[in-house]
């Protein structure tokens, strides 16, 4: 029942970072403005230009959810992988002769399992994509630790996301998509921790 609820919670924090990336991209995008005595032509502003984006929507606020997130599916895949861990022992008790461990048998155990993998599923892409953008990015004999890692790789998809979401806003403004897909249609889709992950990681592997 506790890693159920663990994963509820979880699952209800990706909404709300679905939301929260929208609701700030689309603030940014209304409310910018922008003084007409500086020319983004002119090199240092465009360089000034860029650093406020970044420090308003990245750094205070997109980054540092990623980053959260992230800790917590990493938490929640250490748990779940221990779990599954001791289940496949079981497993494999059952099938080496006895009939059944601890009164499961392997029914049982293939039936919690499942269960398991399908209340995890979230932090199991997370760990998926996060394993995937390790190897494209470090070496084997790399001495980053995890954290490190994790926090890096939160940091990039952040990066990826508001970039591909910035483009569909121009796209829109100049009239390229016929249909408008950021007025609120990113909440009514699931968050899919594979498509919020996920894009950066299979971006880098086919690089």
């Amino acid at each position: 029942m506790k890693e159920e609820v663990e994963t509820q919670v979880l699952s209800s924090r990706l909404n709300e970072l679905a939301a929260i990336t929208y609701e700030e991209i689309r603030r940014s995008y209304e409310d910018f403005t922008f003084s007409p005595e500086y020319d983004l032509a002119d090199p240092s502003v465009f360089e000034a230009f860029t650093s406020v984006v970044k420090w308003k929507i990245l750094d205070e606020s997109l980054i540092l959810q990623f980053y959260g997130i992230a800790q917590e599916l990493d938490k929640a895949y250490e748990s779940f992988s221990k779990r599954h861990s001791y289940l496949d022992s079981l497993h494999s008790k059952v099938s080496s002769g006895d009939h059944s461990v601890n009164g499961m048998t392997a029914a049982d155990i293939d039936r919690q399992m499942r269960l398991l993998e399908e209340e995890n599923r979230a932090c199991v892409n997370f760990n998926q994509n996060f394993e995937r953008w390790n190897r494209s990015v470090y070496s084997p004999a790399s001495p980053a630790k995890r954290e490190e890692r994790i926090r890096r790789f939160a940091n990039e998809t952040a990066y990826t996301i508001l970039s591909r979401m910035l483009l569909v806003r121009i796209a829109e403004s100049k009239g390229l998509l016929k249909q408008k897909i950021s007025d609120g249609e990113l909440l009514n889709r699931p968050p899919a921790g594979r498509h919020v992950w996920g894009g950066h990681a299979w971006g880098l592997e086919r690089t």
